[in-house]
């Protein structure tokens, strides 16, 4: 990437990963923390992925909000060697990832994008690919999907010819389901549009998006991509991601 355009990329967008999560299912097989500091693959975390991402493009201002071992996190973070100015910040109560992003928009960040990632989620996502798509459709929010075969287990996402977001289920487990564009759990969000939303326990595939449909004065984009996402959420997937990932 040329130099101007990471210049571009530092003024206007700022990273936020979620890693707020208790870690419920996975806590029920193994002893662990948290499931964003899990060793996966050379020493590496899913955070260390995701701040590693955010770097490569050029994105050194990142937040990341905690709940739970807020000083495990702190020491995660004093050891990297990066030039990165990383920000934890620790939420009293948990506040969902739409809650954690919008309570970071509210109380630091001056950026005009915000640039969200799951911090248990890991993908070779072009993130200069997704940034140019943003900006090509002018759009205000926009959500990264990718096609599954198996969707139901997936916050599912319909659009029209235009990319524009016509619906979004999260999780149905339910059949039939239209489509198999899935939620890849990225998004870039103009921070005056989190601005407007309360502080509160609340979600983006469960709560913040199907308002924000309902209301319809903001227009949401899919960008598609062909990139398989990995998470953590489980043993099961704890391991595939292991065994599949080769970064």
């Amino acid at each position: 990437m040329q130099k101007n355009q990471n210049y571009k990329f530092k003024k206007h967008y700022t990273g936020v990963i979620l890693a707020a999560g208790k870690s419920k299912r996975l806590k029920k097989n193994i002893n662990i923390k948290s499931k964003n500091l899990i060793e996966i693959k050379n020493g590496k975390s899913s955070l260390d992925y995701n701040i590693e991402k955010l770097e490569k493009f050029g994105i050194s201002n990142i937040f990341i909000n905690t709940f739970n071992y807020h000083k495990d996190f702190l020491n995660k973070i004093k050891k990297r060697k990066n030039k990165s100015k990383i920000k934890l910040i620790n939420e009293r109560k948990i506040l969902g990832t739409a809650g954690g992003a919008i309570n970071i928009c509210k109380k630091n960040t001056k950026y005009k994008n915000i640039i969200v990632l799951y911090g248990d989620n890991i993908s070779k996502i072009n993130l200069k690919y997704i940034i140019k798509k943003h900006e090509m459709y002018g759009s205000s929010f926009s959500i990264v999907v990718y096609k599954l075969k198996d969707s139901k287990n997936s916050g599912v996402v319909t659009f029209d010819k235009r990319n524009i977001v016509t619906s979004f289920k999260e999780k149905q487990n339910v059949i039939p389901i239209k489509t198999n564009w899935v939620n890849s759990g990225i998004y870039i969000i103009r921070t005056n549009i989190l601005k407007k939303f309360k502080i509160k326990n609340c979600d983006f595939g469960k709560d913040l998006i199907p308002l924000i449909l309902k209301k319809n004065k903001v227009k949401i984009y899919a960008i598609k991509t062909s990139c398989k996402v990995f998470t953590i959420d489980n043993l099961r997937q704890l391991y595939r991601t292991k065994k599949q990932l080769s970064f």
